[in-house]
Order: C-alpha cells, then sequence, then structure tokens
C-alpha cells in the first residue's frame, strides 16, 4: 500500500527529491481524525464525512520556497465503484483549504488532498470534510483506514529521492453512531460498511385461529435498503386456506408491423417484454422490458405453467435470431427470468406447444410438440 502511494506521489514530482516532515495527527487525541458515513445500502451514493485535526500547521507551498506542496492523505477506502479521478470534487466546510477537489485512486482507496495555495491547516482546528463514494455491490465489513500528511520538497539540480519519513496513523472510524433510518444500528456509520440486502424486521401474525372463519394475516416487515415501486415481495407458505387464489393474466413478446400489413413493405418489431393483469385484462403493469438477464425478443414461442412457475421455451427471435430451442423459468410472475438451459436437446422450432404433464403425483413435466415449422 504504502509503494503505490510513494509511486503516486514520486510521479507527481518528476526530477524531484521528495523529503516528509514528521507532521502527525496528535496521538493524545482519540478522535484527531474520524470518518463516517451516510449510507450502508449496497450500490448506493455514499457520503463519507470527515473529521481531521492536525498537531502541527500545515502550510501551503507560497510562503516556503523550499516546500513544493503539502498532501493529506487517507488510504484504505477499498471496495467502492467510484472510479479514479484526479480532480474528485470535495465538500464541507474545510473543502476551500484544498481547493474543493482530491485526486482519488480507486484501487488503493487513497484520496490525496493538496492544500490549495493562500490556504493552511492550523494546528489543533477541526477540519471537516465530505467525499461523494458509491458503496461496494455486496455486503462487506468497513476497510481499516490510516492517514499522513507529506511535505513534497524539491532539490535544485537533484534528480534522486530524498530521505522518506512516513508516519502513518491509523484512522477512528464512528463505531457507535446508528444511521437515522429503520433498521439501523450500533456500526452503521463505519465509512463503507455495507449490509447485504435482508429484512431486519420479519413478524406475521392472525386475528382469528376459528376454523373455516374469516382471518386478517398481518405482515410486518422492514428493509435494510430501499425498495422501489417494481420491488415484489412473495409470502410463500399460507397452506391451506378456503381462500381461492386471485387471477392473474401474463402476456409476454410477440411482434408487430410498422406501417400495418396492406400498406407496403413493413417493418417486424419483435418484444422480448411481459405484461401483468390482476383484474382480468382491465388494467396492465409492465414487470420486464426484455432487458438484462432476460429471454430474447420472440414471437411464436411456448409457455406453460407449472405449479408457481411460468416456462418460456423456443420461438422465432428478432434480429436475424431464426428459431430457438432455449427455456426460461419465472417463479414470480414474470418479474424476473433465469434461464433453464440455452439448448434444449429437442431441435429449434417455433409455433408449438407445451404442456405440463402430472407423472405419479411427483414430478412435473413438461411435454414439447412441435405443431408447425416455418421456412
Amino acid at each position: 500500500m504504502f509503494d503505490h502511494i510513494l509511486d503516486i506521489l514520486k510521479a507527481h514530482r518528476k526530477h524531484c527529491a521528495l523529503c516528509f516532515f514528521d507532521m502527525h495527527f496528535h496521538a493524545s487525541c482519540a478522535d484527531s481524525v474520524i470518518l463516517s458515513q451516510s449510507s450502508k445500502h449496497t450500490g448506493k451514493l455514499n457520503t463519507i464525512r470527515i473529521t481531521l485535526v492536525t498537531n502541527v500547521d500545515c502550510l501551503d507551498a507560497a510562503p516556503h520556497a523550499f516546500i513544493n506542496e503539502t498532501i493529506v492523505s487517507i488510504t484504505g477506502l477499498i471496495g467502492s465503484a467510484t472510479p479514479s479521478s484526479s480532480k474528485l470534487a470535495v465538500g464541507g466546510p474545510g473543502a476551500a483549504i484544498f481547493g474543493g477537489t482530491g485526486a482519488w485512486y480507486q484501487n488503493s482507496g487513497t484520496l490525496m488532498l493538496k492544500i490549495a495555495a493562500g490556504h493552511k491547516i492550523s494546528a489543533g482546528s477541526a477540519i471537516d470534510l465530505t467525499l461523494p463514494l458509491v458503496n461496494p455491490a455486496r455486503g462487506c465489513q468497513s476497510p481499516r483506514l490510516f492517514t499522513y500528511v507529506a511535505a513534497v520538497c524539491a532539490r535544485v539540480g537533484s534528480d534522486t529521492n530524498g530521505s522518506l519519513v512516513m508516519p502513518a496513523r491509523y484512522i477512528d472510524v464512528d463505531l457507535a453512531t446508528a444511521l437515522d433510518e429503520p433498521g439501523s444500528v450500533a456500526g452503521d456509520s463505519a465509512p463503507l460498511f455495507v449490509r447485504s440486502p435482508s429484512f431486519v424486521v420479519r413478524k406475521i401474525s392472525q386475528s382469528n385461529p376459528v376454523a373455516g372463519a374469516v382471518n386478517i394475516i398481518t405482515l410486518t416487515l422492514i428493509a435494510n435498503v430501499d425498495l422501489s415501486s417494481t420491488t415484489v415481495l412473495t409470502l410463500r407458505g399460507l397452506a391451506p386456506t378456503s381462500t381461492p387464489s386471485s387471477p392473474r393474466t401474463l402476456l409476454a413478446g410477440g411482434y408487430s408491423v410498422s406501417p400495418q400489413l396492406g400498406s407496403g413493405t413493413g417493418t417486424y418489431n419483435f418484444y422480448g417484454d411481459t405484461w401483468t393483469s390482476n383484474d382480468r385484462g382491465s388494467t396492465w403493469l409492465q414487470v420486464s422490458n426484455g432487458t438484462g438477464a432476460s429471454w430474447s425478443a420472440r414471437e411464436g414461442f411456448a409457455l406453460a405453467l407449472v405449479n408457481s412457475s411460468i416456462f418460456l421455451a423456443g420461438g422465432w427471435g428478432g434480429g436475424g435470431a431464426g428459431y430457438l430451442q432455449d427455456v426460461w423459468v419465472t417463479i414470480d410472475v414474470g418479474h424476473s427470468w433465469q434461464l433453464v438451459t440455452s439448448a434444449a436437446p429437442w431441435p429449434p422450432r417455433g409455433y408449438f406447444e407445451m404442456v405440463r404433464h402430472h407423472l405419479n403425483c411427483i414430478y412435473d413435466m413438461l411435454i414439447v410438440v412441435k405443431r408447425k415449422a416455418l421456412g
């Protein structure tokens, strides 16, 4: 880690010798450097809050001909999805001291802040900064962080490096504060501490245990991540019950011709979207737009309902894909699809039928019957 940072500093001042003054963060002050965060959610934009105090004055280059620049570095913020940038914006009351930007190196998680001309950090004064970083895509613990102050000096006519003294100090992270949101606990404010998506509160109860009576099931859930309007929650196991299933209709794929047939040469538009209706077709909700990890746009495919799963197979693909032989399944009525196989053992085909066959009350099997092959 240190070697990487040294390489950065050396490249920053070519043909200069580097010397590091023993400027460090006050050892007797436990909160001399504190980092905390605003969000513990995967993939979300997070505001890292930084408070630092030095034990000596840290000056810019202007008053001292032998100092090219003074750099405050924080390293170890590993895991952020924010790409490297030579001018990453920093905020907060102390941002002007560093010209409002810092050099960010994603691989090492290093932020390098250069004191701007005409500014300084006075010994014992608290400097508050904010740093926007995108959280990791999966849950992780807060990394171990450290910081140091370096004065980069030039020796006229020298091409060699001078002595290097790097008094690094580990940073105190906020392990006591809970974020201001449901389900947050102490320690969630630690920088780049990210929780994997889950429900921190899961409660279910009923209003009436009498057989045959109307029963109100109350479900209480609190998630540790934001849930959007397209999020589908599935509760299983509420069986047996006398309440019949509510009807749900699924529409998927197909094609259209623009302009309409009969008006000249048309353009075929194939679809890979999925729509559902809970009111016998009066209203429809698009639950998949056919992009991402889903089946490709097509027509002439087959659908089959097996228990609570819906299988989609084959068809004629748009964009010159021709006949297909892949199989997909959804367990949430088309909100998401999983690939079962990209090449089923039967030949590619379209415009066929697929039905459910119940065997020995144990296995559900899919029987594919070729009905029509188009040239």
